[in-house]
């Protein structure tokens, strides 16, 4: 379904915008050179979904490049899923514009260590609109998921909520939504509760960074069981063996900080 654009007016112009450094990094430097050299090294050890991670890459940077233009900022809804919802706009939009200007053959193309990869398969995929928009889309409800419900259950405990949004942010242990394979999203979110996971499953505590939410260890079991080796979405990749980040590690907080503001809502 199309993402909802809840009443907010918006020019597609600063998508376009939003786009076009990511556009020109992939097709005219190397500032993708590293993602392309680990998703290579993810698919020759058998996840081959690590293939599209450099896709997924440049729509998540088009989508939050639109979202923190100043202009953007200043009209945008306080309510986490509604925020959410708009920077899953944006992805798709970048990706219909990615798609029309045939951005990623080319690359994959110039890539030495992804061309041995290239299949009729994987062209199909690159040109499927539904399917690179969906996979871009995924670390913003992932982070809404968690996110949000982490907020809620702070304010729970405490009207008073200094700085939720650095708490959320160094918590990386809520990162764990990102390992379960996708195939398995309806029954996690059955169980973690939609749109936001519920208070239930979040515990607090005392970190390196000081104070972090959690998942219960009940709710990391359930988590735990939801994984499949090698497969899964490319924003929730374990990391390769040269220690580089999953994207929604490297995305994690910018994401945090974009949809939880500090006068954030969890109310819908």
């Amino acid at each position: 379904m199309p993402v909802t654009r809840i009443d907010f007016e918006f020019d597609k112009a600063e998508t376009k915008a939003g786009l076009k450094p990511p556009l020109m990094d992939m097709l005219f430097t190397h500032v993708y050179d590293s993602v392309a050299s680990q998703s290579a090294n993810l698919v020759s050890k058998g996840s081959p979904e690590a293939l599209y991670a450099p896709a997924v890459k440049v729509i998540v940077d088009a989508a939050l490049n639109t979202v923190e233009l100043p202009e953007v900022q200043e009209r945008l809804p306080l309510e986490v899923r509604d925020r959410r919802n708009i920077a899953a706009w944006c992805a798709e939009y970048a990706t219909n514009l990615a798609l029309m200007l045939q951005l990623f053959p080319a690359y994959y193309e110039r890539q030495s260590d992804l061309s041995a990869f290239i299949s009729d398969d994987l062209i199909t995929n690159l040109d499927n609109q539904e399917y690179i928009a969906s996979l871009s889309k995924a670390p913003f409800g992932d982070v809404m998921l968690v996110g949000g419900g982490a907020l809620r259950f702070m304010r729970q405990k405490s009207e008073a909520v200094e700085a939720p949004a650095d708490i959320i942010a160094h918590s990386r242990g809520l990162l764990a939504i990102a390992g379960i394979y996708k195939g398995h999203a309806l029954t996690a979110l059955s169980n973690l509760g939609i749109p936001y996971a519920k208070p239930g499953h979040f515990m607090m505590s005392e970190g390196e960074n000081g104070l972090e939410i959690n998942f219960t260890d009940e709710t990391k079991r359930f988590l735990k069981s939801l994984r499949i080796a090698r497969r899964g979405c490319p924003a929730g990749k374990m990391r390769a063996d040269d220690g580089s980040r999953t994207l929604l590690e490297e995305y994690w907080e910018r994401i945090v900080r974009y949809l939880i503001p500090e006068d954030a809502t969890v109310d819908k």
